[in-house]
């Protein structure tokens, strides 16, 4: 599949393979508390520079969670950056803006130019080159146009990444954001060798006895508001410590409220050291980054989030309101 077929993507495209492959290093990163895509992402996009004659590495500040172990990939990934990036090209991949990346933004200032990645529609296009496309499912459906642009072949490992990342920000390929391009490109990771079964099965099922544990406290913690259109969960502190874990890394814990008959959003607040963290899922009809904008947060339609800088009671609070004035002005 060659850059003309990405559409308005293809020029864009072009330019990011000509800067990557005239680099002589590379950091590829992405945002704190990596998800899937992002674990999945920038490994793949790592590899394929450095199998291409690149070096390339990969840092996440938070490290690889531990719910994506199973790849053998992430051992290597730097929670420090490099000292010195002024020879290096900086790929930021499924973030909006560079302080999601690492606390210390001036840590990754140095670096010879920028190239952004990103499927989030309120992306801040920071970079020297952006290639935003909010109608992607998943910054791995990027990276993966990027290769397939480059001519790459994928390899079982690249393919599997890929798939990582497309599976993990898809829910599975349950969530309003698929349709036909997403299953075409997955359709082209599974000939390529990526394993459907298992990759799935590790992203979402083989879980640690304590994450399961937690998972049924907070489905005990749900509540139902607003005629039983949205569904709110807590993880607390107190919760972590009762299942034997400090993590909650399952995937899709925010969107279990919508298994709910007759929810519209689904809420988690997780309690964090200097306030709250919400998660926001919607079903597709309600526009959820709207509700975390209005909170200083950001997303997507159907999946957002914002960081409160108060406690579980008041996040609980805020939250209520803006989806009762979210719901209010659509009747």
């Amino acid at each position: 599949m060659g850059a003309s077929e990405h559409g308005p993507n293809a020029d864009v495209i072009r330019d990011i393979i000509g800067r990557l492959r005239g680099s002589s290093e590379v950091l590829v990163v992405s945002h704190r508390r990596p998800d899937g895509d992002a674990v999945g992402s920038t490994l793949a996009l790592a590899r394929w520079l450095n199998t291409s004659g690149v070096t390339a590495r990969v840092f996440l500040e938070d490290g690889v969670p531990s719910n994506y172990r199973f790849i053998r990939a992430g051992r290597d990934v730097l929670t420090e950056p490099p000292s010195d990036l002024s020879d290096t090209t900086l790929v930021v991949l499924d973030t909006t803006e560079i302080s999601r990346v690492v606390r210390d933004t001036d840590t990754l200032s140095t670096a010879r130019e920028v190239i952004n990645i990103d499927h989030h529609p309120d992306n801040r296009l920071f970079a020297d080159v952006n290639l935003v496309d909010p109608s992607a499912s998943a910054a791995a459906l990027l990276v993966q146009e990027i290769l397939e642009a480059d001519g790459t072949e994928l390899d079982l490992e690249t393919a599997s990444l890929l798939f990582v990342g497309l599976v993990a920000d898809t829910g599975g390929f349950r969530h309003s954001n698929v349709d036909a391009r997403t299953m075409s490109a997955a359709a082209r990771l599974v000939a390529a060798g990526a394993d459907p079964h298992g990759l799935a099965r590790n992203v979402f099922a083989e879980q640690p006895l304590s994450q399961v544990r937690l998972l049924g406290m907070m489905l005990s913690s749900m509540e139902l508001h607003l005629d039983g259109r949205l569904a709110l969960a807590i993880i607390t502190d107190a919760m972590r410590s009762e299942a034997g874990t400090c993590s909650e890394s399952m995937e899709g814990l925010p969107g279990y409220g919508r298994l709910v008959e007759g929810v519209k959003i689904s809420a988690l607040i997780r309690e964090i050291p200097d306030g709250s963290r919400v998660s926001l899922r919607s079903n597709g009809g309600a526009d959820v980054r709207e509700i975390a904008a209005r909170l200083g947060g950001g997303g997507h339609h159907a999946a957002a989030g914002v960081v409160l800088s108060v406690g579980v009671p008041r996040a609980r609070e805020l939250i209520l309101d803006a989806v009762s004035e979210h719901f209010g002005k659509r009747g």
